[in-house]
């Protein structure tokens, strides 16, 4: 019997169980991490991940998120492999782009006898990697490929899980270059994969360029400024702790992220399935956002309860202190997860500046709460200005979403009425 893949439900399980395998993938991998790495070099190794993570927030210009709305909307191959092909070319350009900004910043700090920041110049030699491999990501959404989603989101963990199991085995100490090498070879296999398997076509033309463009300054771009006030302010701030305290501190902070951020993909699965038929639905099911809410409501309770009384016991002795971050950082990616599941239909409907706007708001909170919290809580205060960010993002998003449909019903019933005049 053959499996419908494009069935919703199936979609849905797919995508629901290829996080639940990242889930326990990412578990059992910072399990062994903390067990054959010394805290310093982990803290370095996620210093350098984190900094690929920021700079491609930073620097992206909304271009993947561009293409993964253009995808959804053209079914013309021809015209896709073409699309595949400028993707490629921007985002190499934004990489050299990345590379000499932290080369000028490396000489401006030297001017003034300072350090630049090593895991930094490591992560802008290979931004290229991370962009691309997002590029991939909102591509399979845009055309509701959802195994090749999965895929992309999956092989990478599979990779880093084994490598880090024989090291563990073989009771090797990972070093901060070898796991980044492991980070970085993971997802290179699967960009070189995917293009082989799918050759892109490298062509400029005028028009499509133009349409590119167009859509991305209307678009892409809008969605791109919200995020630099709001996703990218988050990430330069879980950065800054590095700098805060130190890197074992930041080994601490960062463990504790990794288990807490898998509670986001409860509620955002169903927002990555549904996101191609948000392009042309009218509102999400009612019983559909129930469901969402309720599954992310009661997760959250079953995910602290494992994570005090269950996991705590497996966790290297050096590591501990990271449960605390997870205890609390879980409410604030909750609070993120359900925010994506509106975001996910807001921008299906090509509404970009609202986004863009809602996430300025959602910026400038993080901002000036982290302002006022870090220097009396230090990193307690970056969470806590986090979580409230997290907040006013879902009130955000709701409030925006309702707004939307009030003005979808009354423009298909004006459409109703005047074809009844």
């Amino acid at each position: 019997m053959k499996i419908n893949f494009k069935n919703a439900k199936i979609q849905y399980l797919l995508v629901l169980g290829s996080n639940a395998l990242i889930l326990i993938l990412g578990f059992l991998t910072n399990i062994i991490v903390t067990h054959t790495m010394e805290t310093e070099d982990y803290g370095f190794y996620k210093a350098v991940v984190n900094s690929m993570t920021t700079m491609t927030s930073l620097f992206s210009l909304g271009f993947s998120l561009t293409f993964s709305r253009v995808f959804a909307q053209n079914p013309d191959e021809s015209k896709k492999r073409k699309i595949v092909g400028y993707a490629i070319i921007i985002n190499l350009i934004i990489s050299a782009a990345i590379f000499i900004v932290c080369l000028l910043l490396c000489g401006a700090f030297s001017l003034f006898s300072l350090e630049f920041p090593s895991y930094v110049v490591w992560a802008s030699a290979f931004a290229w990697v991370l962009l691309l491999e997002r590029f991939y990501l909102h591509k399979f959404q845009g055309e509701n490929r959802m195994v090749a989603y999965s895929s992309i989101s999956v092989f990478p963990k599979i990779f880093i899980g084994i490598a880090f199991l024989i090291a563990w085995l073989l009771k090797l100490q990972i070093s901060a270059f070898i796991a980044t090498l492991f980070y970085l070879l993971s997802a290179i296999i699967l960009i070189v994969f995917f293009i082989i398997k799918e050759p892109p076509i490298l062509v400029l033309e005028k028009d499509l360029t133009c349409e590119i463009l167009d859509s991305n300054k209307a678009y892409g771009f809008q969605l791109y400024l919200g995020s630099l006030a709001s996703v990218a302010c988050a990430e330069i701030l879980n950065l800054s702790v590095a700098s805060i305290s130190n890197l074992e501190e930041y080994a601490l902070f960062t463990l504790g992220l990794s288990f807490a951020s898998p509670i986001k993909q409860i509620p955002a699965v169903m927002g990555t399935i549904s996101f191609k038929n948000n392009v042309s639905s009218n509102k999400m099911p009612t019983k559909q956002i129930l469901v969402t809410i309720l599954m992310t409501i009661l997760s959250l309770v079953a995910y602290v309860f494992f994570l005090n009384y269950i996991l705590i016991l497996l966790i290297g002795e050096s590591y501990l202190g990271g449960m605390f971050y997870a205890s609390i950082m879980v409410f604030y990616y909750a609070l993120l997860g359900l925010g994506d599941y509106f975001n996910r239909f807001i921008i299906a409907k090509g509404e970009g500046k609202s986004v863009r706007n809602s996430s300025i708001i959602v910026g400038v909170v993080l901002v000036v709460s982290a302002i006022i919290l870090i220097p009396f809580f230090n990193v307690n205060g970056l969470i806590i200005a986090e979580t409230l960010s997290g907040a006013v993002y879902l009130f955000n998003m709701i409030i925006l979403y309702i707004r939307l449909t009030k003005k979808i019903g009354q423009e298909k019933q004006m459409t109703i009425s005047d074809s009844e005049d």
